[in-house]
C-alpha cells in the first residue's frame, strides 16, 4: 500500500508491510525540508562542502516541526535519516517535537542518488557528506554507534541508485519489524 500525504509542503509517503509479526510494519518516508544553496546560489561557492548544503534556517525549522507536531501521534518508534545534514536536521526538528524519540540513525543507503555529473569532484563519502563528528554538532540526536546498512558507491549507476535503495528499505523495515518507523531522504528515493 502507498498512501501520500501533503504536509506543509512535504511529501510523507506511507510504505505498509505485512512481515512475520502480528503487527504491520509503517514506514514513513519523508524528503527533507528546503535546502540552503537552492535559496542563496552563492552558497556553494563560499561553502566547506558545496555537496552538503544544510536546511534554510527559518522556514526548515518551521516546517520541520509542524512535521514533527503531525507525526507525533503516528507511534514512531525509530527514525532513520540520510547522512546529509538537510537530512539530519529536518530529522532532528521534527523528532524534537516527536515523543520518545532520542536517537536518530543515519544511514548512508538512504542518501541521495550519487552521480558523477551530481557529484563530480567527490570520490570519497567524506567529500559528499559531513562527517560524523561534524554532524554531531548540527544534531544531537545522532547516534552514531549504528551499523551502515549500505554504503553507496561515487558514481553509481541508476540500477545501483534503486537496488541500495530497495536493500536499505527492506532491511530497516526488517530490523524495525512491527513498528512505525520514520525515513528522513530525498526526493530522489
Amino acid at each position: 500500500w502507498r498512501n501520500v500525504l501533503l504536509c506543509s509542503a512535504l511529501c510523507i509517503t506511507t510504505i505498509i508491510c505485512q512481515l512475520s509479526t502480528a503487527m504491520p510494519t509503517r514506514l514513513l518516508l519523508v524528503r527533507h525540508v528546503g535546502r540552503q544553496d537552492f535559496v542563496d546560489e552563492s552558497w556553494s561557492g563560499k561553502a566547506h562542502n558545496p555537496y552538503d548544503p544544510p536546511m534554510v534556517v527559518e522556514d526548515g525549522l518551521v516546517s520541520a516541526r509542524k512535521l514533527g507536531t503531525y507525526l507525533n501521534r503516528r507511534g514512531i518508534s525509530h527514525v532513520y535519516s540520510s547522512p546529509f545534514i538537510r537530512c539530519l536536521q529536518t530529522a532532528q526538528s521534527a523528532s524534537e517535537v516527536i515523543d520518545h524519540i532520542y536517537d536518530i540513525v543515519p544511514e548512508p543507503g538512504l542518501a541521495e542518488f550519487l552521480h558523477e555529473i551530481l557529484y563530480p569532484e567527490a570520490y570519497e563519502d567524506e567529500t559528499i557528506w559531513a562527517p560524523s563528528n561534524m554532524a554531531k554538532t548540527l544534531c544531537d540526536y545522532l547516534d552514531d554507534n549504528a551499523w551502515a546498512i549500505a554504503n553507496p558507491t561515487h558514481p553509481e549507476t541508476i540500477r545501483q541508485f534503486h537496488e541500495r535503495c530497495a536493500a536499505t528499505v527492506k532491511e530497516i523495515a526488517t530490523r524495525c519489524a512491527g513498528t512505525t518507523t520514520l525515513l528522513v531522504t530525498h526526493a530522489s528515493v
